[in-house]
């Protein structure tokens, strides 16, 4: 009888090796009898641990290593001043001395918000190492009593127990020893725990291939006569050579240590354990997949997403070239169209040609992508790019005559000077733009350096306690800049839109949203706008404008600011709020917040036919704070599929595992190219592909996150895209579903294709004049379209088309725009617009804010 274990080394970042090893053994074992593991690998063994699926741990594992984004995500600061301050501290004796450059507190977080004891403690799968400092011992930390029990040294102080009555009970202080499993000497400081400083194993066994022999003596008893290890390291047999260059920083210097020493010990660890099983005289076989390519990232660099990428698919295919092929199956096995495992990309897509609708074939072609492999003519004509994430949201083109003001007194010079020359203004934020908002003949102001955020002074509002809940920012601010100001002072906006990297009042000017039924666009969270324009004069006016009922107590504010000119008046606030920078540039907003708070994410996959049955209850429920749904526009089997994400609210912050691959980073650069490739050459297989690509945003249990993670889209914004987004009345949403899946149909027919799903999300009716939910709740609809989707514009066009025709569509003004948007329909699509000119006309009566948007839709004309 075959026993089997899974041997994981240590080495930070790198282990994204082992992520990407690990996604290609799970094709091949349905599980190991043992996962053990040092330093990262230890957290990596923990968390495999749990599941009895290997596949199943391998996608929640990399789900995990795909939300750990920066350095900070792992290590803290806790020393003020930073690194550089905690490397002084480290050589100081004096009282403020310490013993690392940073804390493992969120380390600690990462553990306990990743892995439960509780699903482990009745199992004896699941094995690590700490080194005491103190005595300098290795101790076993395990959920195997046999091999607790057996690991036995004299030498030790402690004796660690499974035995809940005993002081040393492991799963009391599971946490500690397991954060004492990933504190890497000097980086991070030791585990206090039993009078003794604990750190990783790998201190004394870089790779315990060692114990992990001695954990198949103990399974022997049990009857097992036969032995499989696949051990998994993160490091090259041979350190790369290294210049002089690379070598002229201590952390540099401390990095390529520590490297070193790593491999060497791990050297003679998987040669010891070798020799110990020749001793045991048992048949064995031993697996060792390791890095043939040094990509010399720190032991401390988690930032550098790229890098870490390609490690992880260096992972993937050193392990498919080391793995045995897999034993052929029965033949009754293979029934059904079940695929063997080792059968390429190529032979399913075949497959998938000639039987369209199985499911299993194409969420094997999924698999295939998530772990770097694609069709080899795919390869050959280099479809991959070789930068592996292309962001959906690109910058505009730099202008010829673009300014970065830093402060309110460069933008106001900036702006006096283009007056006096003549020159047109045009505000740009983020500059994240899909059509031509941002074009001007003239100077354009790009307001990314305008980042600053502060707390209101109470002595100007009407209400001074309101103060600690508003927050007034600078227009160049980002989401993702206001997110994380507001979370640590337990705050968060009332509403995000799908991409942090957006600047908000760049995307509250042109509609931007996030979703809820009962919650506004991003606008509508406004109090109050500071913006600059000029009068009939040609002097430059700086104005606040509020509602009529506005925040501000009138008599306070022009005592303390009697430069700035207050307007209270409904009108001009809602023109103002949703004015795609026509009006003037904003320099700063103020808008409410709320508590910070947490949703959980449950995400399924559904027919259409069964969700648009219960859609208007969802959205009538309280209980939910929003729901998404994205469409695959081609019909499977007959039936419509369609992923539901559904969120709440809650308090509680544990939980289990993330969310699914397909919101990681996993999925982006092999993915896209494949849907392209799919729609070019087997076209009839791209509903299949769709679908299982939906599938694979799917998460297997309710996931709980900060407001801030949840509402974020995650990697999907990474995938470079053509994107419309219209506006229709939330209560056609179930009738127009049905005509764009019409439409999705007669463009196939015509050769033309929709390569991404479609999606809807609902927002709250807003006051402002100009947005695309004005007066209405509505039914927002995205149609994004992989870069480059043959025909794209021309879908676009006739996608808006129906929409602002037949359903009263307003488009989003920062999306894709087409000839539908034109003078001739504007008034139809907004019943305000009168007034939303009027207000256009007395802030822009010089005509300095016109370009060719304005002109496109008629204003000022």
């Amino acid at each position: 009888m075959k026993w089997k274990c899974l041997v994981l080394g240590g080495g930070g970042p790198v282990g994204e090796f082992q992520i990407g090893a690990i996604q290609a053994i799970a094709r091949q074992y349905d599980s190991f009898d043992l996962y053990i593991g040092v330093g990262c690998g230890s957290l990596n063994s923990a968390a495999l641990a749990q599941f009895n699926s290997l596949t199943e741990g391998s996608q929640i594992l990399t789900s995990i290593w795909d939300g750990i984004k920066h350095t900070k995500d792992i290590f803290s600061v806790p020393f003020a001043g930073g690194e550089l301050a905690a490397l002084a501290a480290l050589v100081s004796d004096a009282g403020w001395a310490r013993d690392s450059i940073y804390g493992y507190a969120k380390l600690t977080e990462q553990i306990k918000k990743n892995i439960d004891w509780n699903r482990i403690k009745d199992k004896t799968n699941w094995a690590t190492e700490i080194t005491s400092l103190n005595d300098g011992q290795r101790y076993t930390v395990t959920n195997n009593k046999k091999l607790l029990d057996g690991d036995t040294n004299p030498l030790r102080t402690v004796r660690l127990s499974l035995d809940p009555r005993d002081p040393f009970f492991i799963g009391t202080h599971i946490y500690e020893l397991m954060t004492a499993g990933g504190c890497t000497p000097l980086m991070l400081p030791p585990v206090d725990l039993f009078n003794h400083r604990f750190v990783e194993g790998g201190v004394r066994n870089c790779t315990p291939f060692p114990l992990a022999v001695k954990a198949f003596e103990v399974a022997m008893s049990a009857g097992y006569d036969e032995a499989e290890f696949i051990v998994v390291g993160n490091y090259v047999n041979e350190p790369s050579r290294e210049t002089f260059d690379q070598l002229d920083s201590g952390m540099e210097i401390i990095g390529r240590t520590i490297k070193m020493m790593t491999i060497q010990i791990a050297q003679d660890e998987i040669f010891y354990g070798k020799s110990m099983l020749e001793k045991m005289g048992v048949k064995n076989t031993v697996i060792v997949i390791e890095p043939t390519v040094d990509y010399r990232l720190s032991p401390f660099n988690f930032n550098d997403m790229n890098t870490r990428l390609q490690i992880r698919n260096h992972g993937v295919n050193r392990a498919n070239v080391l793995l045995p092929p897999p034993p052929a199956k029965p033949a009754a096995m293979m029934a059904e169209n079940m695929i063997s495992l080792n059968v390429d990309m190529d032979q399913l897509l075949d497959q998938l040609s000639s039987d369209p609708d199985n499911e299993v074939i194409s969420d094997r072609i999924v698999g295939l992508a998530l772990s770097g492999q694609v069709p080899k003519a795919m390869a050959a004509n280099q479809m991959i790019s070789r930068t592996p994430m292309a962001a959906a949201y690109v910058k505009t083109a730099p202008h010829a005559d673009a300014k970065h003001p830093a402060n309110l007194g460069e933008l106001m010079d900036l702006m006096t000077t283009a007056a006096a020359t003549g020159k047109k203004i045009k505000a740009v934020g983020a500059g994240f733009a899909f059509d031509d908002i941002d074009e001007t003949t003239g100077v354009q102001i790009q307001l990314d350096k305008l980042s600053n955020m502060w707390t209101p002074d109470p002595s100007i509002l009407k209400d001074p306690a309101s103060a600690p809940v508003l927050l007034e920012f600078e227009s160049g601010s980002t989401i993702d800049q206001l997110n994380k100001f507001l979370w640590d002072r337990g705050l968060a906006l009332v509403n995000q839109t799908g991409y942090e990297g957006l600047s908000y009042v760049g995307a509250g000017s042109c509609g931007g949203h996030g979703s809820g039924i009962r919650i506004g666009p991003l606008a509508d969270a406004i109090c109050a706008i500071n913006i600059l324009h000029f009068d009939k004069t040609g002097k430059l006016v700086h104005s606040r404008i509020e509602a009529a009922n506005g925040i501000s107590d009138r008599a306070s504010f022009e005592k303390l600011y009697p430069q700035i000119e207050l307007i209270q008046d409904d009108d001009s606030f809602n023109a103002c709020k949703v004015s795609v920078g026509l009006m003037g540039i904003i320099y700063s907003v103020t808008t409410k917040t709320q508590p910070r708070f947490y949703l959980e994410e449950t995400r399924i996959i559904v027919k259409w036919s069964d969700l648009k049955q219960q859609l208007t209850a969802k959205l009538a429920d309280e209980g939910i704070h929003s729901i998404h749904i994205w469409f695959n526009p081609y019909p499977l089997k007959g039936d419509i599929y369609c992923v539901l994400s559904e969120y709440r609210r809650v308090e509680n912050r544990a939980n289990i595992g993330n969310r699914g691959l397909g919101v990681t980073f996993g999925l982006v650069p092999t993915l896209a190219p494949l849907i392209l490739w799919v729609m070019e050459h087997f076209s009839k297989n791209l509903a299949a592909i769709m679908n299982s690509t939906l599938k694979a945003t799917v998460n297997k249990y309710p996931y709980v996150m900060p407001c801030t993670e949840a509402l974020n889209f995650g990697t999907p914004n990474l995938v470079s895209v053509d994107a419309t987004n219209c506006g229709i009345p939330a209560e056609s949403a179930i009738e127009v579903a049905g005509k764009l899946f019409e439409f999705a149909a007669r463009r196939y027919q015509e050769g033309k294709f929709i390569t991404s799903p479609i999606g809807f999300r609902f927002v709250a009716a807003s006051d402002a004049l100009f947005a695309p939910q004005s007066g209405r709740a509505t039914c927002m609809i995205e149609m994004p379209l992989i870069k480059p989707t043959p025909g794209a514009q021309d879908t676009i066009d006739q996608f808006l088309q129906t929409l602002i025709k037949d359903y009263h569509g307003r488009p989003h003004w920062g999306q894709r725009l087409n000839k539908n948007v034109n003078p001739g329909n504007i008034g139809t699509m907004y019943p305000k617009l009168q007034t939303f000119e009027r207000i256009f006309n007395q802030f822009n009566n010089s005509g300095i804010f016109h370009n060719e948007f304005s002109d496109k839709i008629g204003l000022g004309a």
